[in-house]
């Protein structure tokens, strides 16, 4: 006796007692839902960008001990552009000098660097001296701009950093200290820099500004997160009853769907909040694929009680029959998206491991609230059947049986062979992270990101802490010069093109040198004598006025210095590629300085081809347990084994068409492979338990129990995936990429699912199977009862 027959009478004891007590079970379920629903108010922000790191990753790792070493943190970035295209103009002068001053006291400013408080230095018979390009008792003249406008388009560490060549946009870069959750720290300094530059902007109307920056960054994927909760689930509710009521005609049966789909969502991530979960945009589309989740367990039951309705059964009898027919393969199908959402713990990006888990938790959740709550639902309401709902696909869907049937050989051979060539084509994809194109253009953070990479200095970054054999080392000549000439290769070496700045303590060596030196430009050079550059430099951090120490480019024991490397708009790809080659030349060149390169843009170019190579591992344990859990459900290793092929020629044929539309995989995107093929299983499960259930509860041949497979879960397959489709369409319009390009591919997925489950799936069990025991007739008559009998 099978797994299925066995648990029928437990299931038709069960449903019975729901559809009495109807009342009790929806109180309890709401009950139980709301409790944990409270938990969603304990849901907070994680806004810092480490957040897309786990605790072990290497790069975060090394980044780290760079903002250890260095009063190197976060900080905010003002692009200045005067209408005009003149930043040594008086006026914007002015304007520059009185932003920097409003700078230092923004929420958690611990240092303000701009064109006007820069420390120049310059000769004093024996000594030097030190000012700022324009002291705050100096009022600008035309004079006086001339004489910065000299003075900054020569100085090295200020052209392409907070100055550009042509003179049309300055820079003030903020430096942030945060201590403890940094969410509402974060965005009071990037409203005090935004509010500042309103002001500055009424006051001077010629210039404009921009703010950019990590901190700035950070606040701006948390404003694409909020946008989207207030946009796309609304959207998503929406767009999901309508596509409901055309499908089931009914309205109170939607109605009951979208009220359990609520429940499941708030449910989920309530429990999330209970165990301090903090949100991240990625994290918000968990709340939407829960939603497309539940729904497609609720189109199964509903389904198959308005079709039992209809051929004359009573509504609670047809409640007791759906739920008979239906509660193994909603199980199946939630139990193994779960096991795939589960998958996603290999990631090395914690927003996509808790995307994964909270989804999982919420298929739980799902079944278990359409196992209850649902049906409890449509016990009390006054529900009719009208029209015909999804009854009118079944002759079509007979027809299409017949002829996948007739023509299986042909059909799998095409079908297979599109698929292997479109697979083929996946290799084409290329991990090419880019993080600020993670909002949209109209984004304001993406916008003033774009202005200021295009008329000032970089973005993206790399980042050097190269270390000296001895404590007070940087002051040694031979260090001195092989980090010099590890500048210069950067500056003139096969990157160059990519290269917008370099800056490091060799340029401030050889300006004090020169500076000591009557300002000879000849002597613009590293000095000699170690123990005059530990002399210079005394001087130098002496003259130096409070806030404007040296720490963020030498250590405190000077044991080690650091290099920054700004980089133009360059993909992911490439900064792994310069990563790589920098990291060689210092092995090959100056071992005793060697560092791995750092920064944001290093850890985010390695974190889309991390994510795909863990994803790729874990998904043959997803596969495997998927196996395992099918046989007990099914009865039959072969057909276990066969749901796999289903599964897994829409991933690659999904990834061959993305890489003809787009080329370009990015970290959110890795997830596809594991959380897609959790959710087109559900299908091939449908299909295969309806077939299983025909031939060995029904005792029909093959041809007839694929036929009944597709009259009984073909209509709902249909609307799965409209409603797959609908879902993750909503999400595509996210104003952050990862997640719109994650639900993108998962559409392209689904899309590409649903003709292999109709057509590929019923070849394959006609093959495997074979024509045994073929009833004569199959092919041509409608051998199916319209209500088998139970057994």
């Amino acid at each position: 006796m099978s797994f299925t027959i066995r648990l029928e009478p437990l299931l038709i004891s069960y449903s019975r007692w729901l559809v009495n007590h109807a009342w009790f079970v929806m109180a309890a379920t709401v009950v139980a839902s709301l409790v944990m629903s409270l938990g969603a108010f304990k849901l907070g922000f994680d806004t810092d960008f480490r957040a897309y790191f786990g605790k072990g990753n290497p790069e975060l790792q090394v980044f780290d001990q760079l903002q250890s070493d260095y009063a190197v943190a976060d900080n905010v970035f003002i692009g200045i552009e005067p209408q005009n295209g003149d930043v040594f103009e008086p006026e914007i002068l002015l304007a520059i000098r009185e932003l920097t001053t409003a700078a230092w006291a923004f929420p958690y400013s611990a240092r303000v660097d701009s064109l006007t408080n820069h420390q120049h230095v310059e000769t004093l018979g024996d000594d030097i001296n030190v000012t700022p390009l324009l002291s705050d008792s100096v009022h600008p003249t035309a004079e006086i701009g001339a004489r910065i406008r000299r003075i900054a388009l020569q100085e090295p560490a200020l052209l392409r950093r907070l100055v550009s060549p042509d003179g049309r946009m300055a820079g003030i870069n903020v430096i942030n200290e945060f201590s403890g959750p940094s969410a509402e720290k974060q965005k009071a300094a990037v409203l005090a820099a935004r509010n500042a530059c309103g002001d500055i902007e009424k006051k001077h109307p010629s210039l404009h500004c921009h703010v950019t920056g990590s901190t700035a960054m950070s606040y701006a994927f948390t404003e694409a997160s909020m946008r989207d909760m207030s946009t796309l689930a609304p959207a998503m509710y929406v767009l999901s009853f309508l596509v409901m009521f055309v499908l089931l005609r009914s309205v109170k049966a939607t109605l009951a769907t979208l009220f359990m789909v609520l429940l499941a969502s708030t449910s989920a991530m309530g429990v999330a909040g209970y165990a301090g979960v903090q949100l991240t945009p990625p994290v918000v589309a968990a709340p939407l694929i829960i939603s497309v989740l539940a729904i497609a367990d609720a189109v199964h039951i509903c389904l198959t009680l308005l079709s039992q309705m209809r051929k004359g059964l009573a509504r609670k009898d047809a409640i007791v029959e759906s739920l008979r027919l239906n509660f193994v393969p909603i199980f199946l199908t939630n139990a193994t998206t779960s096991i795939c959402f589960l998958g996603t713990n290999f990631t090395d990006s914690p927003p996509l491991t808790l995307l994964g888990n909270i989804s999982s938790l919420g298929g739980l959740l799902s079944w278990l609230l359409s196992m209850t709550l649902l049906p409890a639902s449509l016990a009390v309401l006054p529900l009719k059947s009208r029209g015909n709902g999804g009854d009118w696909l079944k002759p079509a869907l007979d027809r299409l049986a017949r002829l996948v049937m007739a023509k299986h050989r042909v059909i799998l051979a095409s079908t297979i062979g599109l698929s292997v060539a479109l697979s083929c084509l996946a290799t084409l994809n290329d991990t090419n992270d880019r993080f600020l194109h993670y909002l949209e253009p109209s984004s304001k953070f993406r916008a003033d990101s774009d202005k200021v990479m295009n008329g000032l200095t970089g973005i993206y970054s790399i980042e050097y802490s190269l270390r000296s054999t001895a404590t007070e080392g940087v002051t040694d000549p031979l260090y001195l010069q092989k980090i010099d000439a590890f500048s210069e290769w950067w500056k003139n070496g096969p990157y160059r093109s990519h290269v917008v700045y370099v800056g490091s303590v060799a340029d401030i060596f050889k300006r004090l040198n020169q500076a000591m030196h009557a300002d000879s430009q000849a002597m613009h050079k590293l000095p000699d004598d170690p123990k005059a550059a530990a002399q210079y430099l005394l001087l130098f951090e002496m003259s130096l006025p409070f806030g404007h120490d040296l720490n963020d480019w030498i250590t405190v024991d000077k044991s080690a210095s650091r290099m920054s490397v700004v980089l133009d708009d360059v993909g992911a790809d490439q900064v792994r590629e310069m990563e790589a080659a920098g990291n060689a030349w210092l092995l090959d060149n100056a071992p005793t300085l060697h560092a791995k390169g750092t920064g944001t843009s290093v850890m985010f170019s390695h974190i889309a081809e991390r994510n795909i190579r863990s994803n790729f591992q874990s998904l043959p344990l997803s596969l495997a347990a998927i196996s395992l859990l099918l046989l007990p459900g099914l009865r039959s290793a072969k057909l276990g084994l066969l749901s796999l092929i289903p599964n897994l020629l829409p991933l690659g044929m999904a990834f061959g068409i993305w890489a003809l539309m787009d080329g370009q995989i990015i970290f959110t995107m890795a997830v596809v492979l594991n959380v897609v093929v959790g959710i087109v299983v559900d299908d091939t499960i449908h299909f295969l338990e309806k077939y299983q259930r025909a031939r060995r509860n029904l005792a029909m041949h093959v041809e007839e129990a694929i036929r009944y497979a597709y009259r009984e879960a073909g209509a709902a397959m249909i609307a799965n995936t409209l409603i797959l489709e609908a879902g993750f369409l909503v999400m595509a319009q996210s104003t952050f990429e990862p997640n719109a390009t994650m639900a993108q591919l998962a559409a392209i997925t689904v899309f590409v699912a649903w003709p292999i489950d109709l057509l590929v799936l019923p070849g394959l069990l006609v093959l495997i199977d074979g024509r045994r025991n073929l009833h004569p007739n199959s092919l041509m008559h409608d051998t199916t009862h319209a209500n088998p009998p139970r057994s």
